[in-house]
């Protein structure tokens, strides 16, 4: 991987792969745990004290990016897919919503993992913007994960269409925002950030934003069939039952 360099962090150097590899051992001991606390009948306690956790990790980096002496109105705003999925996963599993816990699927496995590629970051580990940053984007898929393998959340092509729906009212809102002011909120705005990302391959704005909308969608198909065919090849018409939680 090519690295980038930025303040205090590079893209692909040993304290980004250190942190990867933190990420993953964090989404493992949660999924581990919560699989323990099923077994002994505390699963949901176990439950609401993630979500409680990631609901005040999300207020402490919002309060955090909006100091005085840090906030910068085209980035500090909490208007990034990664910001309002680290909002939304700990609300699915607080209420289980099945439209949050549509949401939380669907951007935690297409979106976050590009920011654990190629993550828009220049504080280093002696920043708490760096811890901050880190935490936030692995909760989110920590939390998906944790729907899906403890609490047996099962995506259906209903999720896909509320998934859709919300989606495209977050570009279009994130569009009006954007344009005004010249942000990228969203990597969706007329601008890209000084780090390579993917989204730099797929051309100018505007015709970038139909490119990502696209893709973004082929993606999220692909995220429902393995569910589909599975039930459809077991017997199951309908996406199995998820246990403990609302639909």
């Amino acid at each position: 991987m090519k690295e980038q360099q930025t303040q205090g962090f590079v893209v692909g150097d040993s304290t980004h792969l250190s942190a990867l590899l933190c990420s993953a051992v964090l989404m493992v001991a949660c999924i581990v745990a919560g699989k323990h606390f099923q077994k002994q009948g505390g699963e949901q306690t176990f439950t609401r004290s993630l979500a409680w956790f990631g609901l005040v990790l999300w207020g402490v980096a919002q309060i955090y990016a909006l100091l005085p002496n840090r906030f910068e109105s085209d980035s500090s705003l909490p208007l990034h897919w990664c910001d309002a999925a680290a909002l939304i996963a700990p609300l699915a599993l607080l209420t289980g919503a099945r439209r949050l816990r549509a949401v939380t699927y669907f951007w935690a496995f297409a979106f976050t993992p590009l920011a654990f590629i190629t993550p828009t970051l220049e504080e280093g580990p002696g920043e708490l913007m760096f811890w901050l940053f880190w935490l936030s984007h692995t909760v989110i898929v920590v939390y998906a994960l944790y729907d899906i393998i403890v609490l047996r959340f099962r995506p259906g092509w209903k999720d896909f269409a509320t998934n859709t729906l919300v989606a495209s009212a977050f570009v279009i809102f994130l569009l009006v925002v954007n344009i005004p002011n010249g942000w990228n909120y969203g990597f969706v705005g007329n601008s890209m950030p000084d780090v390579k990302i993917p989204m730099d391959a797929l051309g100018s704005w505007p015709l970038r934003v139909i490119w990502i909308f696209l893709i973004a969608h082929v993606v999220f198909v692909i995220m429902v069939l393995p569910w589909r065919l599975c039930a459809r090849f077991c017997g199951s018409k309908s996406p199995p039952v998820d246990a403990g939680r609302s639909s």
